[in-house]
């Protein structure tokens, strides 16, 4: 997604300052909100791909 957000916000022209910041502080907000129902459903399995992803992005905003 940030990918293609990011691609989309270039060819339109734009400009978003500290993208990769904002968009970041929101997967995060958005990423433990969700981490925290799972959880409350004891779904571990679910709370680990959550936690990897989220773990993942901040390197794949770095390639941006």
């Amino acid at each position: 997604i940030p990918e293609k957000l990011y691609a989309y916000l270039q060819e339109k022209g734009i400009p978003v300052e500290h993208f990769k910041e904002r968009f970041l502080c929101m997967a995060y907000f958005k990423g433990l909100d969700v981490l925290r129902w799972h959880a409350s459903i004891d779904d571990e399995t679910s709370c680990r791909t959550i936690m990897q992803s989220i773990s993942e992005l901040e390197s794949r905003l770095e390639r941006l």
